[in-house]
């Protein structure tokens, strides 16, 4: 597209103008979410691992101690 526009007051300059495609925001928006949600989830597994794994440690480490 050519067309008119102002450069400094009442002057004009005859150029191109670009369009720009416009890329939803929505898609990228979900994609972070689910990257967001899937590593709280692998995080919220790994504690509830270490918590129960690190209390039959500490215990067995607490037997052979006695």
């Amino acid at each position: 597209m050519i067309g008119l526009f102002m450069a400094d007051g009442e002057s004009f300059i005859e150029g191109e103008i670009l369009v720009a495609d416009i890329v939803p925001t929505n898609s990228s928006r979900r994609e972070l979410n689910l990257s967001a949600l899937s590593t709280i989830a692998v995080s919220v597994v790994f504690l509830l691992l270490a918590v129960s794994f690190g209390e039959a440690i500490v215990g067995s480490l607490n037997e052979e101690l006695e």
